[in-house]
This record gives C-alpha cells, sequence and structure tokens, in this order.
C-alpha cells in the first residue's frame, strides 16, 4: 500500500511540476547510468528537485526481493548520493 501512494505522489508531483530540463548526452550511443546494478530495475519515476536536478525512483530486483531505490542528480545529471537509497525494504 505504501508503495502505491508513493507511486501515486510521484505521479502528481511530475505532472504539475511543469518543465524539467536536465543536461543528458545529445548522443544516442551514450547512455547516462543512474543505476549501475545487473539486475531487473523496472517502472522509472522522475520529478524535479526544485533546483534543475531530479530524483529518480525505480523497483529493483537485486536481491531476489521487490524494493524500491531512488537515485538524486544535479542539472548535469551527475549523481548526487554515494550510492543509490534504499526506499522501502523487503
Amino acid at each position: 500500500m505504501k508503495k502505491r501512494i508513493l507511486f501515486s505522489v510521484l505521479f502528481l508531483i511530475v505532472s504539475l511540476s511543469g518543465n524539467i530540463y536536465s543536461q543528458w548526452s545529445t548522443d544516442p550511443t551514450v547512455n547516462n547510468p543512474i543505476c549501475t546494478e545487473g539486475h531487473t530495475q523496472e517502472y522509472p519515476a522522475i520529478t524535479g528537485d526544485g533546483s534543475g536536478g531530479a530524483i529518480i525512483t525505480w523497483d529493483d530486483y537485486r536481491d531476489g526481493n521487490f524494493n524500491i531505490y531512488a537515485q538524486r542528480i544535479n542539472s548535469s545529471a551527475a549523481a548526487q548520493w554515494a550510492a543509490e537509497e534504499l526506499l522501502f525494504p523487503q
């Protein structure tokens, strides 16, 4: 239930926040990785942080359980947290 509420709130924030800008690569062969774990990541959600950056969340199955992780990036798309933050462990 908490996960649905979190995703609903993030969806509303993204929907109402207007334009979000970030400096991603314009070269389609260059990725901007947010999570580099080798397991399954799904259902990303993103919202602006009010400072030109963003907070990104996703479902992650890296330890065999469904967990929600997050990472904050600045306006240059550089990670701001040392590692992905585990929001909802199971």
